[in-house]
């Protein structure tokens, strides 16, 4: 089972470069409230001492994933390995690419070892599934027809 962990990241100055200090409070001993702090300087990198990031969370494999915190063109997700400290980005592809037309930029929620059933956004497949369903009108309790999905 994982540990309750609080992160807070800090932009040092190392050699006259902005770099990326993460600093990560561990709850080591739930009983007796006993916290062990790990200070980690990234390796430099230019994206990542330029913009504004979170901390998404670790990776089974103990990488601390960082994200971008607003929507970006190109935008990267970091992953950080605090034994061998190394960081490895990835870009996204085809994210942010209508940022132009957007006056503002949106914040990035970004969560790990979450999956997406992809296959439920088909509008056929969804309407298929649900067109036998019948149901009750709220106003009058009828019963509503057959294609109630036909509108999906």
């Amino acid at each position: 089972m994982g540990k309750l962990a609080v992160t807070k990241c800090n932009y040092v100055d190392v050699g006259g470069r902005r770099s990326v200090e993460l600093c990560l409070w561990v709850l080591e001993d739930v009983e007796k409230q006993e916290w062990v702090k790990y200070v980690y300087t990234l390796p430099e990198n230019e994206v990542l001492g330029s913009c504004e990031f979170s901390v998404a969370g670790v990776t089974a494999r103990g990488d601390i994933v960082l994200c971008m915190k607003y929507t970006c063109k190109p935008y990267y997700v970091f992953y950080f390995d605090p034994e061998k400290k190394t960081l490895q980005s990835v870009e996204i592809q085809g994210f942010g690419a209508k940022l132009e037309e957007v006056e503002h930029r949106g914040e990035v929620y970004a969560f790990v070892d979450y999956v997406e059933d992809l296959s439920l956004n088909d509008a056929k497949q969804f309407k298929s599934s649900i067109s036998h369903i019948k149901s009750r009108c709220y106003c009058c309790e009828t019963l509503c027809p057959d294609n109630v999905g036909d509108e999906v």
